[in-house]
């Protein structure tokens, strides 16, 4: 088995990113870098986090509304059958 040694010089600058991390050397990312990644990360988090929470909220919207209509209509004529059915006045009161 073959092992290589790969020491830091001047000359491991010419070696590419790839080859260097592949070999074990222990390589640095400028601060400019690191910020730019790190804020490009922060705005694709910020994304799907947004997408996420209006997909929720729509979805939850969406089912809400009609079974509120469905609710609605049902106690409408829940209080007038039950009205009726109590011998009360046949006069409609809305809730």
């Amino acid at each position: 088995m073959l092992y290589i040694t790969v020491r830091c010089t001047e000359r491991a600058h010419s070696v590419s990113y790839a080859t260097k991390r592949k070999l074990g050397v222990n390589v640095e990312v400028s601060g400019t870098v690191k910020l730019a990644l790190m804020i490009l990360a922060g705005i694709v988090g910020i994304f799907i986090v947004w997408k996420l929470v209006t997909g929720l909220i729509a979805t939850v919207l969406s089912l809400i509304f009609p079974l509120a209509i469905v609710l609605g209509v049902g106690y409408v004529i829940y209080v007038a059958i039950d009205r009726k059915a109590l011998g009360g006045s046949r006069r409609r009161y809305l809730p």
